[in-house]
């Protein structure tokens, strides 16, 4: 059922590995032999190797030198890992959603207190300030709200939709290129974000700040991130 043509490239061989996992195909959570396992899949142990070492660093199996390979069922199953990803729309689309993202019009202001700490800003530094809403099968999903230092953008022209990451929108109209982000998980209530989400009010949201740096150790942008309580599901993954 899962053996694979022999022209079959690596990540086709991690497919059919979460599909075996997935469906109960073994009677325990130990795998076979690589050599058996290879030939049931009628792939060579390199590539069975090269797809076995990918799922390790995924957190699906956990390889015990002289023991085996040992997999984890409800880890192959888990969705929304921001060990994996932080694109928005891939998780929200992993967990069943069709997604669709809106801009709203960038406005030139002073920076927020949080941006102004976080981005190390002067009172003079102003921000464009703008928001992404991602929604999930029509609902209000997740709010992004958006600043970057004026002085940073090379050119007043902006993009009328939002690009797939942050990372692509500011590498388009700035002049660096991001290399790392820093999140800070929290909890707060937030109105703005409580009415578009239609919640209570006085409901605490999941909420985190982003600050993104780039590769010259510039900080860059800064984010906060507000999630609808019970439409988006968040894990993560740590290897023990």
């Amino acid at each position: 059922m899962f053996k694979l043509k022999r022209n079959t490239l690596h990540n086709q061989a991690i497919e059919a590995l979460l599909g075996m996992i997935k469906e109960g195909y073994f009677i325990d959570n130990r795998l076979p032999s690589e050599e058996e396992l290879a030939g049931m899949m009628g792939i060579s142990r390199g590539t069975l190797r090269e797809a076995l070492h990918s799922l390790v660093n995924t957190g699906v199996i956990t390889k015990k030198q002289g023991r085996g390979n040992f997999y984890h069922r409800d880890i192959a199953a888990l969705s929304g890992r921001l060990d994996l990803t932080t694109d928005f729309i891939e998780i929200l689309e992993s967990q069943g959603g069709v997604v669709r993202v809106e801009q709203s019009q960038p406005v030139k202001t002073a920076a927020s207190a949080g941006a102004r700490a976080k981005l190390h800003l002067g009172p003079e530094d102003e921000v464009w300030s703008f928001d992404w809403l991602y929604y999930k099968n029509e609902q209000p999903a997740i709010l992004a709200e958006i600043e970057i230092p004026h002085k940073y953008f090379l050119s007043p022209a902006w993009q009328q939709k939002p690009s797939r990451t942050l990372k692509e929108y500011y590498e388009l109209h700035c002049a660096s290129e991001l290399a790392k982000m820093v999140i800070w998980m929290k909890s707060r209530t937030y109105s703005k974000a409580a009415g578009i989400f239609q919640k209570d009010f006085s409901a605490p949201l999941t909420w985190w700040e982003e600050a993104w740096y780039t590769l010259e150790d510039n900080p860059a942008c800064y984010v906060n991130v507000y999630f609808k309580p019970g439409l988006v599901e968040l894990a993560m993954v740590v290897n023990l």
